[in-house]
């Protein structure tokens, strides 16, 4: 059975809660808004595994086993440093 997640949030304890805050913001942060959709889907498991390719510089990303791009209608331009 599904639980609230305010009912969960007000049982948390208040460094935890501080911390899942924080590292949330960060998320948003760097989440293309077409992806904010997805979130709910992903495991703990598989965020943290984005979170730590998020950090990674992209030369050290190993992309050998990623499908090509089918369609490309929806891509946007990296931001520029």
């Amino acid at each position: 059975m599904a639980r609230n997640f305010e009912e969960l949030r007000a049982k948390m304890d208040p460094q935890r809660s501080a911390r899942v805050e924080k590292r949330v913001r960060k998320a948003l942060k760097v989440m293309p808004l077409e992806g904010l959709k997805d979130t709910r889907e992903l495991t703990p498991k598989l965020q943290a595994e984005l979170d730590a390719l998020a950090a990674m510089p992209d030369s050290e990303i190993d992309t050998t086993e990623m499908p090509p791009i089918a369609d490309w209608s929806r891509t946007k331009p990296a931001p520029r440093k």
